[in-house]
């Protein structure tokens, strides 16, 4: 089985990867203070429809109100993980075309040495490939 490397431009990698990981905590939050500021609310509402603080309705808030911090937790670490991942194979197909390019660049020694270069079919900025290929054509007729 072939091992394939992910991270092959480092600091644009790492940069596109913290930055989904931002959104993600962010996003995670944003549900987390939501479902915060829910609860109080219900508590208020309970307290001016006269409840008592020692009233069974409290334990219960209490209750389903750690159940859903945990539930949020587990979803904040599963959405993080699955985005981190994401991260890695978007950033992975936007760094290997430059990546590809560069190399190609880095291995031509003179004009004569020119060839075609190749994406993988996945990658972004196919259109790249397609313009590069074309000059090389057009250098090599009049050449």
């Amino acid at each position: 089985m072939k091992r394939k490397n992910y991270i092959i431009n480092k600091k644009f990698q790492y940069s596109i990867i913290s930055k989904f990981i931002l959104l993600a905590l962010f996003n995670n939050f944003i549900f987390f203070l939501t479902g915060i500021l829910f609860f109080k609310n219900l508590k208020s509402e309970a307290i001016d429809l006269g409840l008592t603080k020692g009233h069974v309705f409290f334990d219960f808030l209490s209750q389903i109100k750690i159940d859903y911090i945990s539930f949020i937790v587990i979803a904040a670490i599963i959405s993080s993980i699955i985005i981190l991942i994401a991260g890695i194979f978007i950033s992975h197909r936007i760094a290997g075309p430059l990546y590809r390019l560069n190399q190609h660049f880095q291995s031509t020694q003179n004009i004569n040495d020119l060839q075609p270069v190749k994406f993988r079919k996945k990658d972004y900025f196919r259109e790249v490939e397609l313009s590069f290929n074309q000059m090389i054509e057009k250098i090599k007729k009049y050449t």
